[in-house]
């Protein structure tokens, strides 16, 4: 089998050697099988940084007590439980929002809060179409598209972003919510928001 050489930073390839040696490996192995993945991810037709996103928000979402639950067992239970106590599993899941805006920050050290809070909430929220967070002026603009999304479902997740907003330091300005849509307008409530 041939070889080739490729050229690389200095400091990347240091910190490869360092990795390999921690392994046990040599930095031949090490790197073909780098090149390796990262060519296997090209055939899911995603980057190696989109996979990479998509693992770490999976992993937040894991260590913060997050399950994966069939749409056709979730959507029914949460319609029975919301016709019964639409407010309480309102409070439910705002309470579980600001709860998890709470601990965010530290989950997010050193990234762009906003950009983070997209990708996991695109990652954890299955069957959004769209989630995006855009700032003009002093208002904070959340978008939430979901055209699966049970009205039921709908609500209660708009009350999960508002408690996480509210408990990264923003104030809900507006709100229009019907199924499968959430528009949430915020403006910041406090000067030390450590999100953003």
């Amino acid at each position: 089998m041939g070889r080739k050489f490729l050229a690389a930073k200095e400091n990347l390839v240091e910190a490869l050697s360092r990795l390999a040696k921690e392994k046990h490996l040599t930095l031949f192995s090490l790197v073909n099988e780098s090149l390796e993945q990262t060519l296997r991810v090209e055939g899911f037709k995603k980057s190696l940084r989109e996979v990479i996103d998509e693992y770490e928000a999976l992993a937040i979402a894991r260590e913060t007590g997050f399950i994966i639950v069939a749409e056709e067992v979730l959507y029914p239970l949460i319609e029975k439980y919301y016709r019964e106590d639409r407010e309480g599993m309102i409070k439910v899941w705002y309470d579980q929002g600001s709860w998890y805006g709470r601990i965010l920050p530290a989950q997010f050290v050193g990234k762009d809060g906003f950009d983070a809070l997209e990708k996991l909430m695109r990652t954890i929220v299955w069957g959004l179409s769209e989630f995006t967070l855009s700032q003009i002026d002093n208002s904070l603009i959340l978008r939430c598209i979901g055209p699966r999304l049970p009205e039921s479902y709908t609500h209660l997740l708009a009350a999960f972003l508002e408690g996480l907003m509210h408990s990264l330091g923003y104030r809900t300005q507006s709100k229009d919510i019907s199924r499968g849509i959430v528009f949430l307008t915020f403006i910041i409530s406090r000067d030390d928001s450590e999100f953003s």
